[in-house]
């Protein structure tokens, strides 16, 4: 991961300036050079040097400059980790079909907010999971983990019972007489 300074985003804004122009002094006219430099920054860390160049090379496609987060979107879609907005479509087809292939990030973020789904619907969930994507998949990079695919771990099939022997099978039968024998004189004594 790269500490990105605010001197490096105004290398950025300046390439960013250049590349579009008059469109990005409109999008961000009235917001303090500083700031904006500085709101970069904060906003593009977490990001590797591979995330950064992925976003600088689609910036040079793009017909109008990005937002910050659509920046980030831009750095991390090129890179080997879905977006949170893939990864909550990746999440709603797993939720109707569970046999879709989810990422164990996407599902940890998911198993988070099944409850937001459940009650407060799909809008609020998927704010709710995109934060919490996110966060799951910084943790997962800092601690140096590679998006993978989740595996459902698979539960053993019970083994049926064996079969009593005829000795024991004798002596279930046993005690089941002297069990209805002892239950038949309480309800006689009820009586």
């Amino acid at each position: 991961m790269v500490n990105i300074t605010a001197q490096d985003t105004v290398r950025l804004i300046s390439k960013m300036r250049a590349l579009y122009g008059r469109k990005f002094d409109q999008q961000w006219a009235g917001v303090d050079p500083q700031m904006l430099a500085e709101t970069f920054a904060d906003g593009l860390q977490g990001l590797t040097e591979q995330e950064l160049r992925n976003g600088i090379q689609r910036m040079m496609r793009e017909p109008w400059p990005p937002t910050i987060p659509e920046f980030r979107q831009w750095c991390e879609q090129g890179g080997s980790w879905f977006t949170a907005d893939e990864a909550w479509a990746m999440s709603l087809a797993y939720l109707a079909d569970p046999d879709q292939e989810i990422t164990t990030q996407a599902k940890t973020a998911l198993t988070k907010i099944r409850y937001i789904i459940d009650n407060e619907g799909q809008k609020a969930a998927a704010r709710a999971f995109k934060d919490f994507y996110v966060r799951v998949v910084e943790e997962a990079k800092t601690q140096g983990v590679a998006q993978s695919i989740y595996k459902p771990k698979v539960l053993p099939k019970p083994q049926p019972a064996p079969e009593p022997t005829a000795e024991e099978a004798a002596e279930q039968k046993a005690k089941a007489q002297h069990y209805a024998a002892k239950l038949k004189k309480m309800l006689e004594g009820a009586a």
